[in-house]
């Protein structure tokens, strides 16, 4: 079987047949080859982030709408999310701002603002079915900043490490008690930038301090089984970071990163081939708002594909969108930096849309969890293709990146499927 969407031609994971020949001669040109039996990196699966504007956005729909809503993500018909993101407090894609304290010592500790904001949708989530969670602050808490401020950087003083380890520690025993493993967690989103939103500036000593001296420390002394993600920004540096980061700490299982500065896929084959062990996690990307259209977005749809596809490529295991469910005006935003999400709501916000994002990513999300992603060679660029194997079955996604359409001989175990695929269209096959 085979699933092929074309936004232009309003084709939508269209279930088609293939025809499968045996190969009896020269079979040179227009070939995609797949090795089955070269095996790489596990592929984990995706997920999504789940913001306190998703809360708010899923709020607004009818609890029939609700519930269709998990299946598009959550179930097997659906995108089969298995992960998901969590604020630490407050980020930019939130009602309001807010910490779990306010008074230096930590003692009035309170997810109060996270029950109004986020846990309404997330107890749905976590009832719907067994998820992993990884959680990531935007900003430690104001009191304990040099300027007194979640805003436009800062830092966090030193005096407070100990008081800010102990604050994420007792953030992974709280979500416990509500029945949702924290099984990941990195210390910071973004910690080179300074935003107008939620933010917090970290050098790579500061960052190698606190998780070696204050956090693990902490972690190892509670027995929690929380894992560390190393970095959670952009990637043009990632290897560096990664190899001044990571010192073979068994409490660190991975590194994350974000694809705001562009593809530098080169920079995840380095460290997969250095550090093999470690996971590879695109923790967030999302493209900027413009108004909804569906030929405007599926150019969108297109940007996702691709730096999904070449990270799996080059080593990536598991991949995360930025929020679940965003407004038709890409909110709500408390510092108008507004987004796409793959699902959005309608106008009148009593109903949702599933963009052209959401069904590009339905291609990869027909892939069983975990699989082996194996590797495969095209004739040419503009067919972007990545092929995983799971029990008895070979699963091979292509992308026609190009302008016009492209035939193609697919290739494996001497056999071949001789097709054709339409530019900006990609296709899935079941083998």
């Amino acid at each position: 079987m085979k699933y092929v969407t074309n936004i232009k031609n309003k084709m939508y994971f269209e279930e088609q047949k293939y025809k499968m020949e045996p190969i009896k001669g020269p079979l040179e040109k227009e070939v995609i080859q797949v090795y089955p039996d070269i095996e790489r990196q596990e592929w984990m699966g995706m997920g999504g982030a789940l913001t306190q504007s998703s809360n708010t956005n899923y709020l607004k729909l009818t609890s029939e709408k609700q519930k269709e809503l998990l299946d598009c993500y959550f179930s097997i018909e659906g995108l089969n999310y298995d992960y998901i993101r969590l604020p630490i407090g407050s980020c930019d894609f939130s009602p309001i701002s807010y910490s779990y304290v306010n008074k230096k010592d930590g003692s009035d500790f309170s997810l109060e603002k996270d029950e109004e904001f986020l846990f309404p949708m997330l107890y749905q989530v976590r009832d719907y079915k067994q998820l992993t969670y990884l959680s990531v602050p935007w900003s430690p808490p104001s009191i304990w900043k040099r300027k007194k401020k979640l805003y436009q950087g800062d830092s966090l003083k030193k005096e407070y490490y100990s008081n800010y380890a102990r604050y994420l520690i007792r953030y992974i025993q709280e979500m416990k008690e509500r029945g949702i493993d924290i099984a990941y967690m990195s210390m910071q989103n973004e910690p080179f930038a300074c935003q107008t939103w939620e933010s917090c500036e970290w050098t790579i000593e500061e960052q190698k301090e606190f998780i070696q001296d204050y956090f693990i420390p902490e972690l190892s002394h509670h027995k929690l089984e929380t894992k560390i993600l190393l970095w959670d920004h952009n990637k043009e540096d990632l290897y560096r970071i990664t190899k001044e980061l990571y010192n073979n700490q068994e409490e660190v299982a991975g590194v994350c990163f974000h694809w705001y500065s562009g593809g530098h896929f080169e920079q995840l084959s380095l460290i997969h081939e250095k550090y093999p062990n470690l996971l590879l996690v695109e923790s967030e990307m999302c493209c900027g708002y413009s108004s909804y259209s569906e030929e405007e977005w599926s150019k969108d749809a297109s940007y996702y594909l691709k730096e999904i596809m070449n990270n799996i490529n080059h080593g990536m295991n598991l991949w995360f969108d930025w929020n679940l469910l965003l407004d038709y005006y890409g909110g709500p935003n408390h510092k108008n930096n507004y987004c796409k999400s793959p699902i959005i709501l309608n106008e009148e916000g009593n109903d949702y849309i599933k963009t052209p994002i959401y069904y590009f990513l339905k291609h990869l999300s027909v892939i069983p969890t975990p699989s082996k992603v194996v590797f495969t060679s095209s004739f040419t660029d503009d067919l972007l293709c990545v092929a995983m194997k799971n029990d008895d079955n070979l699963y091979v996604v292509i992308y026609n990146q190009g302008s016009e359409a492209k035939k193609y001989h697919l290739v494996f175990d001497r056999q071949f499927i001789d097709d054709e695929l339409e530019e900006h269209s990609v296709v899935t096959y079941i083998l």
